[in-house]
């Protein structure tokens, strides 16, 4: 039989032959010795036939290919002759053999429960509890006996048999133990011994189709022993956040700034206040092994009150250019309740015209905080990363994607919509390359998916000398009612980017839509569960049964702890998945990727890749202050505001 008996119970097996003679040879009794001998009581022809069943265990079906031939010939009355006449140097063994096959057979049929070379009786009626997770049944050993005549030898025991129950039972009940208390080592030991090489059944309640078997080769720790592990620092030092939170005491590459200028656009800020501002990042940089060299020119550029939009931008154009030599950062401070056309001035002049990098802070925020983690990540250095060790498998090989789309005005505005991509470009999953286009008002659909992907997946083939074996698309922004759209449109439109790619490259892809406006909030029940004074729920707290999707994988995760108020958890949804992801599996990732957003040292309410989509977009924003786009050609609108090739060739993640 072309089938992998190992895997599937006698039982299983009987039932296809059953089919089979069923079919072929329906008049004709038979008896299978479990291996891959049949005996009948008359000669058949030699058939071939598929025959399908249904694996109970693993709930698929299973084909058997059953060729059928005569092998050999057993006459059952040598038994009788041997009774009559043998003697010990010539018994039938053959024939005896065939024999005990009957006997086994005919038990089995009955539905005993085979145990070796005895056989267990079902109990009728409710059982004697055994106590220790066992309950009392019936158990016999029979065989054949050639004695006079021949004879049955039937030996009956009681014996202790596992008692079909929750396992949650058997340790709330025979072990005694609280559910939600951590169990000491004693009844851990007991456990393990008790469910050790037994099969158990897995299902999330109410969801039948998530029902799978599995075989317990042992226990692990318990879920809350499990933690996020990051590298940082040299040597990749690890480091275990706690509530999501961690302290970033080195980067795991460090970049050195060699010549930087601050550029003060507040009139009202002292020198001192620039100069210790300086020195503090100085020093704060060495903590982190993040050399900063002593700033090269302090230049100040005040915007008076009839100023305007073009006229600033020149005037801030102009300072880019003469010092952009040898520089690797301007660091600009802005005046604390400025309006967001000073930031656009900024942005438009170093990104678009000059092509230079440039941080912006308020000026009544002359503190390090976060500013040296997106200083370090701009110009191309990595904060932290995901512990090898740790990682799911399904990072390996894989590239990311996060996309978010960014509408400007109100329903009655000409504004144009803003798409943007962001796609990892190293094998760590912890750099991101960014492409954005201008799309029609309020249009939900990323309409240039297709360039867009091409593009980054040549800038991940180009970093890495690698393709990647799968692509994970996490898109942000899209309604319920558009996520069959969704599928219909960016789904082909990515496997049209990789057939460009390569026209046999066809890697699996697994969309999943994210939601975050929606009004689900967790609340933990037990004061262990509890995080923190603010009693939320601890991130990584996951919730993927009853209310969520009953077919497909749909689950909410809170990744994050909350400075002040109640958590909110983000949604999840996976609309298409060619590698058939565990949800766990997925549920780990995107978890992880909540870890890697460079702008902080704690977890953020979402995965880093959309994280980075929804900054690109807004940057894009800034590029539109004083600016008139023309919907009616917004290719060439595109055109006309693409960023400087240099500033995205040597600091792709300027944007964050």
């Amino acid at each position: 039989m072309g089938a992998d008996k190992a895997k599937l119970t006698l039982s299983e097996i009987g039932l296809a032959l059953e089919e089979f003679n069923l079919k072929h040879y329906p008049n004709v009794q038979f008896v299978f010795d479990g291996r891959s001998n049949m005996y009948t009581t008359a000669e058949l022809k030699a058939e071939t036939d598929s025959i399908s069943i249904l694996d109970v265990e693993y709930n698929k079906t299973v084909v058997f290919i059953i060729n059928t031939k005569v092998v050999n010939t057993f006459h059952m009355n040598k038994v009788e002759q041997y009774l009559k006449t043998g003697s010990s140097n010539n018994t039938p063994h053959e024939a005896l053999h065939v024999l005990d096959v009957v006997l086994k057979n005919t038990l089995t049929s009955l539905r005993f429960i085979n145990n070796g070379k005895s056989f267990l009786s079902i109990p009728r009626y409710i059982s004697e509890d055994l106590g220790d997770g066992l309950e009392l049944w019936e158990e016999f050993y029979q065989s054949r006996v050639i004695g006079w005549k021949p004879y049955i030898n039937i030996d009956v025991t009681n014996k202790g048999f596992l008692k079909h129950q929750p396992l949650v039972d058997y340790i709330a009940v025979d072990l005694c133990c609280d559910l939600y208390v951590a169990m000491n080592q004693a009844n851990i030991n007991k456990l393990e011994n008790y469910v050790k090489g037994l099969k158990v059944n897995f299902e999330i309640p109410n969801q039948p189709n998530t029902k799978r078997i599995y075989r317990v080769n042992g226990l692990l720790s318990s879920a809350s022993t499990f933690y996020m592990i990051l590298e940082i620092g040299i040597g990749n030092k690890e480091v275990i956040p706690k509530s999501g939170v961690w302290n970033p005491k080195e980067f795991s590459k460090a970049v050195q700034i060699r010549r930087w200028v601050i550029l003060n656009m507040d009139q009202y800020i002292s020198y001192s206040d620039i100069r210790n501002f300086e020195q503090y990042l100085i020093h704060s940089g060495k903590n982190l092994n993040f050399n900063v060299s002593p700033v090269s020119s302090i230049i100040n550029c005040f915007l008076k009150k009839n100023w305007t939009v073009n006229k600033g931008l020149k005037e801030v154009t102009n300072i880019f250019k003469t010092q952009k030599k040898n520089t690797n950062l301007f660091l600009v401070i802005v005046p604390t309740n400025s309006s967001s056309s000073i930031y656009g001035i900024v942005k438009q002049a170093s990104e678009q015209i000059v092509g230079v990098l440039t941080q912006c802070i308020k000026s009544n925020t002359l503190t390090i905080n976060n500013f040296i983690l997106k200083i370090n990540s701009k110009l191309n250095g990595i904060n932290h990363l995901i512990a090898e060790r740790c990682r799911p498998s399904c990072m390996k090989d894989a590239i990311i994607f996060g996309a978010d789309i960014s509408h400007i005005g109100s329903i009655n505005n000409s504004a144009p919509s803003i798409a943007a991509v962001t796609a990892s470009y190293d094998l760590n999953l912890s750099q991101y390359a960014m492409e954005w286009r201008f799309q029609p008002p309020f249009e939900e659909i990323i309409l240039d998916l297709e360039n867009i992907i091409y593009k980054l997946l040549n800038n991940f083939k180009e970093k890495t000398n690698v393709i990647p074996k799968k692509i994970l698309y996490f898109r942000d922004g899209v309604s319920e009612v558009l996520r069959e759209h969704l599928v219909e449109c960016e789904l082909v439109a990515i496997r049209r980017a990789c057939l460009r790619l390569n026209c046999f490259y066809t890697p699996p892809i697994t969309i999943l839509v994210i939601q975050k406006r929606h009004h689900a909030r967790i609340f933990p029940i037990h004061h262990i569960d509890m995080n923190g004074m603010s009693g939320n729920v601890c991130p990584g707290m996951v919730i993927d049964t009853h209310i969520t999707h009953p077919t497909e994988l749909n689950f909410l995760l809170c990744s994050h702890s909350a400075v002040k108020g109640t958590s909110r958890p983000t949604k999840y949804h996976v609309i298409w998945d060619d590698s058939y992801f565990e949800e766990n599996e997925i549920e780990q990732l995107t978890f992880y990727l909540c870890f890697m957003s460079a702008r902080c040292s704690r977890s953020v309410s979402y995965p880093a890749p959309t994280y980075y989509a929804h900054l690109a977009a807004f940057r894009i924003r800034s590029y539109l202050e004083n600016k008139t786009i023309n919907i009616n050609r917004l290719d060439e609108e595109q055109v006309k505001n693409q960023l400087n090739s240099k500033l995205i060739e040597n600091t792709p993640m300027f944007y964050i």
